[in-house]
């Protein structure tokens, strides 16, 4: 165990084991430099004062022994250099902890949910045809040249190869939108009458009901009704401003697209 200063054991450093090893060694070298001496050459000869110095000798041995067995007793082997003691100024500070928030933290980000599902079950499931459709919204993809042709008739201003460019426009919308749009129709809302017969699952149909009445007098009828009427006051229109050069409109006529 150190002690202060680097100290071993009962307070000896490294240094002091050392010494007290060489004395002993010492010790030991006179006492029996000493004792050769005085059996070979007879330096006391008085035998009393021979026996005192035999036993100085001995028990000089004897010291010098036991000092070289302490110092190797109490070496511990290799004794750590003493560290210099740190300042108070550099003594290790307690982490301080910092004092809880009033403030509630805030919850854990959630992951943005999905979107629900229509609740209307996907059409494919029901064996359908397709699904007509049409412009959203409608008329998005209607000629533009009509109400402009309409604008510059009303003002006396009749171009009729500009009528002529403008029908065909028209006439290739009805080809790609009305004509696709009804004969969706001729497949699709008999398919839904009969498949709504024979539907057990409340929920299809509840679907299929609500789809019969919207193709039939509901919302998507409205919308075809729109655009077929629109279509049909806007060819005629276009008939007599290319053929006639003459501004005629169908009675009711013209029904915005809305």
């Amino acid at each position: 165990m150190l002690g202060p200063r680097g100290t071993v054991g009962a307070g000896m450093t490294k240094l002091q084991i050392e010494v007290l090893g060489w004395i002993a060694v010492i010790f030991i070298a006179a006492s029996i430099a000493l004792w050769l001496a005085n059996a070979v050459f007879k330096i006391v000869k008085d035998p009393d004062a021979r026996r005192n110095l035999n036993r100085a000798v001995g028990g000089t041995m004897l010291g010098g022994l036991a000092a070289g067995v302490g110092a190797m007793v109490t070496s511990p082997g290799e004794i750590p250099e003493p560290q210099p003691s740190q300042p108070a100024s550099a003594a290790p500070q307690a982490e301080t902890t910092a004092p809880p928030s009033l403030t509630p933290a805030a919850p854990p980000a959630r992951p943005d949910q999905e979107t629900p599902p229509d609740p209307a079950p996907q059409l494919a499931t029901l064996a359908l045809p397709p699904r007509p459709f049409l412009d959203d919204p409608l008329g998005k993809n209607y000629p533009p040249c009509v109400a402009k042709l309409r604008q510059t008739a009303a003002a006396g201003m009749i171009d009729r190869q500009a009528a002529q460019t403008c029908y065909n426009h028209l006439q290739d919308f009805n080809d790609i939108t009305i004509l696709l749009h009804e004969e969706r129709r001729r497949a699709y809302i008999p398919a839904v009458k009969a498949r709504s017969k024979a539907e057990a699952d409340t929920k299809r149909l509840e679907f299929l009901v609500e789809e019969f009445a919207s193709f039939t007098y509901g919302a998507e009828w409205d919308r075809y009704q729109a655009i077929s009427s629109a279509f049909s006051c806007d060819k005629h229109l276009l008939i007599n401003l290319k053929d006639h050069g003459l501004l005629g409109e169908r009675a009711g006529c013209p029904r915005p697209l809305t």
